[in-house]
């Protein structure tokens, strides 16, 4: 029980984001084992160039005291002016998911509910977000998010579980014009 080598954390730029891997991790925790994996970008991994406004990565994993894992992320954003109006039309957005064929335990004090018979379960989440600038000073917010159990964010992203918005269904509309809102 004591430590050889001990690196927290380590990171660095291979190249300027045209390379087909991204990050390689390795590491190793109490609480998901030894976990392998690389997040890719999916436009150089098909040797194409990334476009302008839009990034997508996937994400693939394994741990061995859960499973496999994996999710796609993506990145878009747009826009123009109206030929009409002279007014802009500007949008993005983010999708990001993330799935594990679970066979372990969360820690957080209780066991996965309700697992299969073999002790895996497929579980995960999604979550899109879209804001979209219309003219006539219009502007909507869009979120839609899927979580497979209460317990998954708490365990797989914590600082998200604690900080970020619920992983639901919402929009959002509005005008807004000097000093009026509606």
């Amino acid at each position: 029980d004591l430590p050889v080598f001990w690196l927290p954390h380590a990171s660095g730029s291979m190249t300027d984001g045209q390379a087909p891997v991204r990050t390689i991790i390795l590491e190793h925790t109490q609480t998901f084992g030894t976990s392998v994996g690389a997040e890719l970008g999916i436009f150089e991994t098909l040797g194409m160039r990334t476009p302008r406004d839009l990034d997508a990565v996937a994400r693939l994993e394994y741990h061995t005291d859960r499973g496999p894992a994996g999710g796609l992320a993506a990145r878009y954003q747009g826009g123009f002016v109206t030929d009409i109006t002279r007014e802009p039309w500007n949008f993005e957005g983010d999708l990001r998911s993330y799935f594990v064929y679970d066979h372990g335990f969360d820690d957080i004090g209780r066991p996965l509910s309700d697992p299969d018979p073999e002790g895996s379960e497929l579980r995960g989440r999604v979550l899109w977000e879209h804001q979209h600038f219309f003219p006539y000073d219009l502007q909507v917010q869009i979120r839609g998010g899927y979580v497979s159990d209460q317990r998954f964010l708490e365990q797989w992203f914590p600082r998200e579980f604690d900080n970020g918005l619920p992983h639901d269904l919402s929009a959002y509309f509005k005008r807004q014009r000097e000093n009026e809102a509606f």
